[in-house]
């Protein structure tokens, strides 16, 4: 596997010897959920070709509208579909990069070494009355799209929705949880897994909610450099899907259950 996976990316970077980098920067603008992955990802990126990648991470909703705003974004990686649509529709994207790159799954999360919670029913609930419930901003935050979801099939939103905490980014779920000032929340496996103050209570059915798919794409701009595009293919390589799975992500052709 490994063998392979360096395969691939060294052909998917074959030529940079050669070829001055027509472009200073390369810019990734990021779901703030595939922050450790996609750090890892591009230093490798940087190690192959010397050619450095900056991302900026933050909710896709937020980076979207900055896109949009004309910020200098070279790659976008979204949580989910909706604001990749957006910027589409707004002709933001270079036309044929649009791509699906890679899953999630919804768990539910408490605080490390805390007592076990009830299943997410009627029961579960009312156990809220007396403690704090938190997701990401569903305004904002994909991932908080999906918990909202979650929680209106499962007929708990009524409940939960007065009593529950509405955060910037799953980052900040995270931080209130690890703290112990939440009780619990919805984020992605992913970041479950990335952050051993926390952990996973309950897998979330993916019935309840939309496929959790990130979408790539590359940003029109008056002029898009060689080394983007590479770095673009270089994403979808085995070495970079492999890391991305490492870190609790769900490859195109597997499930939750997987």
């Amino acid at each position: 596997m490994r063998s392979t996976a360096t395969w691939l990316a060294l052909a998917v970077l074959a030529g940079f010897a050669s070829d001055s980098v027509e472009a200073n920067e390369i810019r990734v603008f990021a779901a703030a959920s595939t922050t450790k992955p996609l750090s890892d990802i591009l230093k490798l990126y940087e190690q192959q070709t010397a050619i450095n990648a900056t991302p900026v991470f933050a909710a896709s909703g937020a980076l979207a509208r900055q896109i949009d705003q004309g910020a200098p974004a070279d790659i976008f990686l979204s949580a989910n579909p909706k604001w990749m649509d957006w910027l589409e529709k707004r002709k933001r994207l270079i036309n044929g990069t649009r791509r699906n790159l890679i899953g999630n799954c919804l768990v539910l999360i408490q605080p490390q070494a805390e007592p076990a919670l009830p299943p997410l029913s009627q029961e579960f609930a009312r156990s809220f009355k007396t403690k704090r419930f938190v997701f990401g901003d569903p305004a904002y935050v994909p991932a908080g799209e999906y918990a909202m979801a979650a929680l209106k099939r499962l007929k708990l939103w009524s409940v939960i929705e007065s009593r529950a905490a509405r955060m910037p980014s799953v980052r900040h779920v995270l931080f209130l949880i690890e703290r112990h000032e939440a009780d619990a929340g919805l984020v992605y496996r992913s970041d479950a897994l990335s952050n051993v103050r926390v952990h996973i209570a309950e897998k979330i059915d993916p019935n309840f909610h939309g496929d959790i798919v990130y979408p790539v794409a590359m940003i029109e701009r008056p002029n898009t450099s060689r080394a983007t595009r590479q770095l673009y293919d270089f994403l979808n390589t085995t070495a970079a899907l492999t890391i991305f799975e490492q870190h609790g992500f769900r490859l195109l052709d597997k499930t939750c259950s997987d």
